[in-house]
């Protein structure tokens, strides 16, 4: 499977398409390119053993170490290493072919979910606010760390499904957009 990944954010962003393989010896090798020269590839042997439910994870690439905690963000994940944190958009190739056919953006109402258990923090919208596409609509705290929950396109907030303090579980609904 091909995922096309966008790492970091504004300035010092940089995309790659990276594919996973499962070999005989069981390890997953992981092929990647530089968005600008597909001539350009790396093999890397990767290895990951999860702690935590998921959450936290021990990765060896190459034969070197790294523990890292994973958080499902809407559209991605966020990785942290050590006190780095790493924000990465992914799509596979099903979701961009998807796309090409059917046009850039969700078609109908949004129904944005929670990705993850956690505590609703804030809420940074209100119903019947007109809000723009990528547009923080909340705050959701799982595991100690605040996530924003985004709107994946513009429209107008027609359902609160949820208010600041209540606990949710993953995919309840949060609220609706038009």
């Amino acid at each position: 499977m091909r995922y096309y990944t966008s790492i970091g954010k504004g300035d010092d962003s940089f995309r790659r398409e990276i594919r996973f393989e499962e070999r005989k010896d069981g390890l997953y090798v992981c092929l990647r390119r530089s968005e600008d020269d597909f001539q350009e590839a790396h093999e890397f042997r990767v290895d990951v053993s999860s702690r935590d439910r998921g959450h936290e994870m021990h990765v060896l690439v190459d034969g070197a170490g790294h523990d890292l905690c994973l958080n499902k963000r809407r559209g991605g994940y966020e990785i942290l290493v050590g006190s780095e944190r790493i924000e990465v958009d992914v799509v596979d190739e099903r979701e961009l072919l998807a796309k090409s056919i059917t046009g850039s953006g969700p078609k109908g109402p949004q129904e944005l979910r929670a990705d993850m258990p956690g505590v609703v923090v804030s809420l940074d919208c209100e119903v019947g606010q007109v809000v723009a596409e990528a547009q923080t609509l909340l705050i959701l705290e799982a595991m100690k760390m605040q996530n924003p929950i985004s709107a994946e396109k513009g429209g107008k907030v027609v359902r609160l499904h949820v208010e600041a303090g209540q606990a949710v579980a993953a995919g309840d609904l949060l609220l609706t957009i038009e």
